[in-house]
Formats: C-alpha cells, structure tokens, sequence
C-alpha cells in the first residue's frame, strides 16, 4: 500500500498547481490534492472562511475516505492549513 500525500495549494490558485506531481508520483505514493474550499470546483460554503475551516475539511476528506495517516504537504496558504 502506498502511503497518502495530500498536496495543498497556495491563495488564490487550485489544485491543477500539482498535476506533475500526481504524474511523477503515480506507484510510489497516493496523491490527493484538493481544491480547498472557495477554489476551482469547492464552493465556498457558508461557514466564515478561516484556516481552521480549510483544515477541518482537509481532515473530513481524510476521513471520507478511510485515511488515517497522511503526508501533508501545502505551498503557502496550504502551508499554513
């Protein structure tokens, strides 16, 4: 089983910033990279948008999908997520 990655981008771009690196990383590791919420396809929602937000939402996909350990990685705002 390949571990999970899950790649977050940066204000105010999507998560298409990582498509070389589900490309590169296709067998060596799971990539998910979501558009956080108010990006590309995720609507924003009507929660305030805050980091705590965007990280709940991260933690809610993990979970959707049976994920309970992750490498995370985020460029930026996603960094800070």
């Amino acid at each position: 089983m390949n571990p999970t990655l899950v790649l977050l981008h940066a204000f105010p771009l999507t998560s298409h910033i990582y498509a070389e690196q589900h490309v590169g990383l296709e067998g060596v590791a799971d990539v998910l990279a979501p558009d956080l919420r108010g990006f590309g396809s995720t609507p924003l929602g009507a929660d305030a948008p805050s980091l705590e937000v965007l990280a709940d939402d991260v933690v809610r996909l993990l979970d959707e999908r049976g994920i309970d350990r992750a490498v995370i990685g985020g460029t930026s705002m996603g960094g800070y997520v």
